[in-house]
């Protein structure tokens, strides 16, 4: 049986009190060294007795020889300490789903002493995320994210789009302020991204809690954040002039892939919504940008020759877009929305060889990908 089947088996209804003075002490024992323990709680379970519950949760994507043995100590040693049974339950976060410790104990001249203990192991959940999500259990969102952090390892995009989801999730729920605070905290913690796309994310959260009347991320929190973004960009920026060579560089990647990559018009539009929001003063420090996130060097190339031509036409464009919006001023667009059409305009009007067809079909698919319901 597992961690969650074994739970069931404690009445909830009655007061749980967690041993923090008391874990410190068997912490500090000599013999256990560094080891450590997560949480110990006294509980009621529903046959009317009462247990020391040991849980020690292990949060790390690697395998431990030692975890099982670690698991024995503590059983014992808590055991030695307060004369009570004690249950101990395991989580593994790791990404080996044949990784599975569960006992750990030893036999010798005909003495045997044996741990078994509960493990949920959260990849076994993978095919259950769906389920997971409609409930309101609040570890179940964790353990989903958890999941698509590990699923979404160097890809930004499929990162981005599943946060998105987990987010707007912690809308739909019922649930208090804080709660929803801190569930974002730790989404946000798990599952990281480039600044940009984190910015994407904000705007997110500004939208839906104009749309609930709501403001549950608090403005301090945001411009806090905010303020750790422009740092980060500022790391490591390398100066340079981004020297486009275009014709030819599409002719090199149409003869290599068939068609124009998406991925190349994906970052310009990236660029160009960081230009958008920080300013022209970006522009020196955008090789960094292309370097991290394109997969080729003709693809950065081009990328920067697209970036490059779009904001020296941006007036022209930006022109172009409004005599074309009826009704819509161009200042009430998002900057996402913007950078999508700044570039396809720029590429309806100054690159004849891309044809018009797949402009604007790249440009659907980017708005789809990165935009609101509301664009």
């Amino acid at each position: 049986m597992g961690v969650a089947s074994r739970c069931a088996e404690i009445d909830w209804s009655k007061e749980h009190v967690f041993l923090d003075q008391e874990l410190r002490a068997v912490v500090q024992d000599a013999e256990l060294g560094t080891r450590f323990v997560d949480r110990l709680v006294r509980v009621s379970v529903l046959d009317g007795g009462e247990s020391w519950i040991y849980i020690h949760i292990e949060v790390q994507g690697t395998r431990q020889a030692e975890f099982a043995k670690r698991m024995f100590v503590y059983n014992y040693r808590l055991f030695d300490r307060y004369d009570r049974p004690v249950a101990s339950l395991a989580v593994l976060a790791d990404a080996h789903k044949r990784w599975k410790p569960d006992s750990y104990g030893f036999s010798v001249l005909g003495c045997r002493h044996t741990l078994e203990f509960p493990v949920a192991k959260l990849t076994d959940y993978e095919e259950k995320m769906d389920e997971l999500l409609a409930s309101d259990n609040v570890f179940g969102l964790i353990t989903v994210a958890h999941i698509l952090t590990q699923q979404t390892r160097k890809k930004h995009q499929e990162r981005y789009i599943a946060k998105q989801r987990l987010v707007r999730l912690l809308y739909e729920r019922k649930w208090d302020k804080q709660r929803v605070i801190v569930l974002f905290r730790v989404v946000d913690w798990l599952m990281q991204l480039p600044d940009w796309l984190n910015s994407q994310v904000w705007q997110e959260l500004e939208t839906i809690e104009e749309n609930k009347k709501v403001q549950y991320i608090t403005s301090v929190e945001r411009i806090g954040i905010a303020k750790g973004m422009a740092t980060g960009m500022a790391k490591g920026v390398e100066k340079g002039r981004v020297e486009g060579q275009s014709r030819l560089l599409r002719r090199q990647l149409e003869r290599r892939f068939g068609v124009l990559p998406s991925w190349a018009r994906e970052l310009a539009m990236q660029a160009l919504y960081q230009l958008d929001v920080q300013g022209p003063d970006l522009l020196g420090r955008l090789v960094q940008f292309f370097t991290e996130n394109a997969p080729d060097d003709s693809v950065r190339k081009l990328a920067a020759d697209w970036t490059k031509g779009t904001w020296e036409n941006l007036s022209l464009c930006d022109e172009l877009i409004t005599a074309s919006t009826m009704k819509w001023k161009l200042s009430r667009l998002s900057s996402v929305d913007k950078s999508i059409m700044r570039l396809s305009v720029y590429q309806l009007k100054f690159c004849p060889e891309v044809p018009p067809k797949v402009v604007i079909n790249e440009a659907i698919e980017l708005a789809k990908k990165f935009s609101t319901d509301r664009s």
